[in-house]
């Protein structure tokens, strides 16, 4: 665990200067382990907390690029990243979860409906759940949002 941190903030520094990625701003989010969250985004690194099905969860997303679909009036966009969540299963076991994953998403701007200063994603994440104490597993999350501008 002492030595995935450094390296965690050695990749927000490394690529902290990439162009935008998902939409800056505040956010509310649900999905699976966490079903409840808030998120805060700069740049390209989100950072999110949140009440899981189990226990509290935290997780840290390096966005690494987004690209537009097409030109269509929809304003659809995806996005691909890498992250880590952790989290503290106290609800059903004493347990530590952590959960290296890569991440791709959609996102949607309806500004051409009128709806300005909001966006909504969804995202799916795969990874290798570690738990402490427990295992390791592949495992799958996934979330969706509404960002504030």
């Amino acid at each position: 665990m002492k030595r995935l941190m450094p390296l965690v903030v050695l990749f927000a520094l490394m690529f902290g200067s990439l162009g935008k990625a998902q939409s800056d701003g505040f956010g509310i989010y649900s999905g699976y382990p966490e079903w409840i969250g808030i998120q805060t985004q700069t740049n390209n690194l989100r950072l999110g907390a949140g009440l899981g099905f189990w226990g509290l969860g935290a997780s840290a997303d390096l966005i690494l690029g987004k690209q537009a679909l097409g030109e269509t009036n929809l304003a659809l966009s995806w996005y691909y990243g890498a992250g880590v969540s952790l989290g503290y299963w106290f609800f059903v076991a004493n347990q530590i979860y952590l959960f290296p994953h890569g991440l791709v998403g959609l996102e949607w701007d309806p500004s051409a409906l009128g709806l300005r200063g909001l966006k909504f994603y969804s995202e799916f994440q795969v990874g290798a759940a570690v738990l402490f104490p427990g295992g390791f597993r592949p495992d799958f999350n996934g979330r969706a949002g509404l960002i504030f501008k």
